[in-house]
């Protein structure tokens, strides 16, 4: 949009962090936190504000590497749509989503359903050809 090519760099740089090593090292979720010196985090995932935008944002760039032909879409289509697969696993009986769970179990840290499940289910459709 901007035509400003360092944005997409830096999406590209934070996408590849996360499918590469995020992702497979948390049980394919991105966590509440992630030390990229020790190659570990929390095994918590935020559903609610500060914490889905990592699955938006993944689903977006996911989505322009792909509209763009761009070398990363191959690479980036499975574990992204694992960690929607699993996001949406994690969801209660009526697809309302917890504000946490735990990303080895799904299990729900609180039963307090968050208010952000438009931002990740835009995500999901977005990637959803």
């Amino acid at each position: 949009m901007t035509g400003d090519r360092r944005f997409l760099e830096w999406a590209e740089r934070i996408g590849d962090a996360y499918v590469r090593e995020v992702l497979p090292r948390n049980h394919g979720l991105p966590g509440y936190t992630w030390d990229f010196a020790r190659h570990e985090g929390e095994d918590r995932m935020r559903l609610r504000d500060h914490g889905n935008e990592m699955v938006v944002g993944l689903a977006l760039l996911l989505a322009l590497e792909s509209e763009r032909g761009g070398s990363r879409a191959e690479s980036y289509r499975a574990p992204i749509a694992t960690m929607l697969d699993r996001v949406l696993a994690s969801a209660n009986p009526d697809g309302l989503l917890y504000d946490e769970i735990r990303p080895s179990d799904l299990a729900p840290l609180s039963e307090h359903l968050s208010d952000n499940w438009g931002y990740v289910y835009g995500a999901v459709y977005t990637t959803s050809w």
